[in-house]
């Protein structure tokens, strides 16, 4: 076998049809663990084809690999390599510390990566640099000075500094996890080990990066674009499923904390969540609000009557439908004090108000589903009362016992059974 291999359509369509192939099984397995999260799965298959892409397009391109080379040091490969590690390592980072992806972050983070790329055009289109070769490495000394061996040696600088600066915010995070899974509330929704593990499996494949480019040999560059094929997916998945972390309906650390990360002191601060806090006074002033009274004070004709009044107010006005609805409103609007609306809920629907209400929100993002299978699930969640995604999709978890999606996908396949 000879490399560079001869780049015609064919190769072309093969070379896609394998990067295809990747994306399609990473993206599936990832589907698989989690039905839920398909921003993630998308972000997840962009990472994987561009692995694919780098990895196995350097198998045709005279220009980052010769047959007989002192190395794979150059700066067309690494100059590639720098941007899949930044995208990667960004990805991960953003899965475990906010599961967003927000582009005004990533900007910022890819400002190294742009002035790589702004350094290479102009080495090359001002003629600054000589002719794309391969160096030794690492023995940097035994090389002419060049203005591109300078750009080799800092893109790889870079992709091993970025690559140990994320870890340590990783490993900082994982910290974090540990002293959250303390709280009796939360404990076992991160399994911190595997986590740590994914960091030491990512220190490994950066020395085998850094050793692959010291070498030339046709079975090392087999090998190694081998392992990255399989082992990148499957570390971005141990990544996301870890950092996603926890079963439906629990609470998470980002659902708890913001995370701003202070470069100067080399850690993460923490704050509260204004929403968390206000959910969990609520939560708290409800539990205490419908405290079960021991003595009966309704009567069967009382309570009936009082059911059939807010019902009618459910059908008639949906109050339900605003994220301020409380159970002061309920017992304001029935002219009763607080004791009594307690007994009428655990006489009538044996149940809490906050379960109440919740069966009620979820009903009607039901019926939106049905009036619109294509209504994005974002707008489903507020339409129905729910103060944001992340908390229709566990209460909805939680009754129903399956996702959103899922669930959506049943009524689908329930149309479909129907009409034939």
């Amino acid at each position: 076998m000879q490399l560079p291999l001869e780049l015609d359509i064919y190769t072309l369509l093969v070379l896609l049809m394998v990067s295809f192939v990747a994306v399609v099984i990473a993206e599936g397995v990832f589907m698989f663990i989690h039905h839920s999260m398909a921003a993630h799965a998308k972000g997840f298959a962009v990472i994987c084809l561009l692995w694919a892409i780098v990895e196995l397009v350097q198998l045709f391109d005279e220009g980052l690999i010769t047959v007989g080379a002192v190395s794979n040091f150059n700066s067309a490969y690494l100059l590639l390599s720098s941007v899949v590690t930044s995208a990667s390592l960004f990805f991960a980072l953003s899965a475990v510390s906010d599961t967003k992806f927000r582009f005004g972050k990533f900007l910022v983070y890819s400002i190294p990566v742009l002035m790589l790329f702004a350094a290479y055009i102009v080495l090359y289109h001002f003629g600054l640099a000589q002719a794309k070769t391969n160096y030794h490495f690492p023995k940097i000394w035994l090389n002419d000075f060049s203005w591109d061996l300078i750009f080799c040696i800092v893109a790889l600088l870079y992709c091993v500094f970025n690559t140990i600066y994320v870890l340590i915010k990783i490993r900082s995070i994982i910290h974090l996890y540990e002293q959250f899974a303390k709280d009796e509330e939360f404990s076992g929704h991160y399994p911190t080990k595997w986590l740590s593990e994914m960091i030491f499996w990512t220190y490994g494949l950066l020395a085998f990066f850094v050793f692959f480019l010291s070498q030339s040999s046709i079975e090392l560059t087999v090998i190694y674009k081998s392992f990255m094929m399989v082992i990148m997916p499957l570390m971005g998945l141990g990544y996301i499923t870890n950092a996603i972390g926890g079963k439906s309906g629990k609470v998470r650390f980002v659902d708890v904390y913001n995370l701003k990360w202070n470069p100067f002191k080399m850690r993460w601060e923490t704050s509260v969540k204004e929403q968390y806090l206000q959910q969990k006074r609520i939560k708290e002033e409800e539990e205490s609000e419908n405290a079960f009274v021991a003595d009966s004070r309704l009567t069967d004709e009382q309570s009936a009557e009082y059911r059939k009044k807010l019902e009618e107010w459910m059908d008639k006005e949906k109050p339900y439908l605003s994220q301020e609805f409380r159970a002061a409103d309920v017992y304001k609007y029935l002219d009763i004090d607080r004791f009594t609306c307690n007994e009428l809920f655990a006489k009538e629907y044996n149940c809490y108000f906050r379960v109440w209400v919740l069966t009620y929100r979820i009903n009607y993002a039901i019926e939106l589903m049905k009036q619109d299978p294509d209504k994005q699930i974002k707008s489903i969640a507020y339409e129905s009362g729910f103060s944001s995604q992340a908390v229709f999709a566990r209460s909805f978890a939680n009754v129903k016992g399956m996702s959103c999606t899922e669930y959506r996908r049943a009524l689908a396949d329930a149309d479909l059974t129907a009409q034939k």
